[in-house]
């Protein structure tokens, strides 16, 4: 017998975040891996920091800027 996977854990978290959580978007799979609309990564392992919530943080947030 199969218990839960941590992937159906994550997948189900991803789903959930959109409606309840403000979310965008969703990127699903570790940090090095894509869009779950497929798009390009925007995660920089360097600076553990995902680009591409970074700037539409910032443009939310400080438009004049």
């Amino acid at each position: 017998m199969a218990g839960p996977s941590e992937y159906a854990f994550e997948l189900a978290i991803c789903k959930s975040l959109p409606g309840t959580g403000g979310y965008s978007a969703i990127k699903v799979g570790n940090a090095a891996t894509r869009h779950a609309d497929g798009g390009d990564d925007d995660f920089v392992a360097d600076l553990a920091l995902d680009t591409a919530e970074l700037f539409a943080f910032i443009g939310a947030t400080q438009p004049e800027e």
